[in-house]
């Protein structure tokens, strides 16, 4: 999922290296699938079905 930031007017730019360089390095275990498995699965257990 992305945030299409054109639709509100703003002009994505790149993220400097330094910025890049203090990201935590969450292993090759992460990605966006996995999340969103889990966040699909809070939500089935708390009745909210999706």
């Amino acid at each position: 999922m992305r945030l299409d930031t054109t639709r509100g007017g703003g002009t994505p730019t790149a993220i400097p290296e330094e910025d890049l360089a203090e990201l935590p390095d969450l292993g090759p275990g992460f990605n966006d699938t996995l999340v969103w498995q889990q966040e699909v699965a809070r939500l089935a257990l708390a009745g909210l079905d999706i």
